[in-house]
């Protein structure tokens, strides 16, 4: 008579799947946080390089010839008030000195910068919130109304080189949020921040 099986096979002992799964607990347990390490490393460089084509945008602004002196004129100063402080938020934000009317007109100014970021907003509050959406590291989330409070910042030196800085943020990689019911994490982490490339 033909066997078609062999019913002495028992498979895997209670013992042997134990230390199966006690090898892959200790295995997830060490590599976990190194992979959440490595995904936050990621967030910051994004975050780098949104600053870092932010600089890009308003330099190739203030080079373009078909975006009046005038309105560079007004976005430098605008953008010139105050240095930026790696330790703090002091600054001026990405969509300030955009305006409809009069001196503060620098709508081809903006146009120049939106269009190479691919912002779609059309008022200086709305630019500011779209590219501040695109923060991808640990940064300031208001906690009632979920609105971020941290910021692109963007400063013109005396001599026309521009820094910009993300406010608020953890360039540390190790996912520290500002938050508003810790007043202490307020200005503690490092910010993310592009320094003057001569």
């Amino acid at each position: 008579m033909q066997k078609y099986g062999n019913f002495n096979n028992k498979g895997f002992s209670l013992m042997e799947l134990i230390i199966v799964i006690a090898i892959m607990a200790i295995l997830i347990g060490v590599l976990a946080p190194n992979l959440i390490r490595y995904v936050e490393k990621t967030k910051v460089a994004a975050d780098y390089q949104l600053c870092n084509s932010v600089r890009m945008a308003v330099m190739l602004a203030l080079a373009d010839p078909t975006v009046p002196q005038r309105q560079k004129a007004i976005y430098i100063s605008r953008h010139s008030s105050r240095r930026l402080d790696p330790n703090s938020d002091s600054g001026t934000e990405y969509g300030i000195g955009y305006g409809t009317s009069g001196n503060n007109d620098t709508r081809a100014f903006f146009a120049v910068m939106n269009e190479i970021l691919g912002i779609e907003a059309t008022t200086g509050a709305g630019m500011t919130a779209e590219l501040n959406s695109r923060i991808q590291s640990a940064h300031w989330v208001d906690e009632v109304d979920g609105e971020i409070l941290s910021y692109v910042i963007v400063e013109v030196t005396s001599d026309h080189q521009v820094r910009v800085m993300i406010s608020n943020t953890d360039s540390t990689a190790h996912g520290q949020s500002v938050s508003a019911s810790d007043p202490a994490s307020i200005g503690k982490y490092p910010n993310i921040i592009v320094p003057v490339v001569p």
